[in-house]
């Protein structure tokens, strides 16, 4: 995928997530009219914080078409969101299979790493997202918190 090699050599940040974000647009179509009308409704769930929503309609998409990555994605989020981090990691780890370069997926995973304080998984988890997007700002800075803890408390 030429985008994906465009967003990890661009210097400009600015640049960077529009490139980001034509990635996650193709990342986004299913090719079923039907998925992509589920996860419009998700998404309009996770926007109005309607969860159980939001998880219904995912559940359906990925019912109706488990090799679709992004569903899986969504769903994590979902899960961080309710911190129901086990299931989290259960749909990261499908996520992560069907697109190896999610590099959002890896940054939930950083997510998940933090909030059940494994410190080193989760830097691990967001240089691996830097490796596709070097230029994602989240990621830079919650690598820079975790290192600065870590460094406050070897002092």
């Amino acid at each position: 995928m030429r985008l994906l090699k465009k967003l990890k050599y661009c210097a400009n940040a600015k640049e960077a997530k529009t490139i980001s974000q034509q990635i996650q647009r193709l990342w986004s179509q299913s090719g079923s009219e039907t998925i992509d009308l589920l996860m419009t409704w998700a998404e309009q769930g996770i926007s109005a914080e309607n969860y159980g929503l939001a998880l219904d309609y995912l559940d359906t998409a990925i019912a109706l078409s488990p090799t679709y990555a992004e569903a899986w994605s969504r769903r994590a989020w979902i899960h961080i969101q309710l911190s129901d981090f086990k299931l989290a990691m259960l749909d990261l780890h499908h996520a992560l299979q069907l697109e190896p370069r999610n590099y959002i997926a890896f940054f939930e995973l950083g997510i998940v790493m933090e909030a059940t304080e494994r410190p080193d998984l989760a830097i691990k988890a967001y240089e691996t997202a830097l490796t596709f997007y070097p230029q994602m700002q989240q990621v830079q800075n919650r690598i820079d918190t975790l290192l600065s803890k870590d460094f406050d408390q070897n002092i």
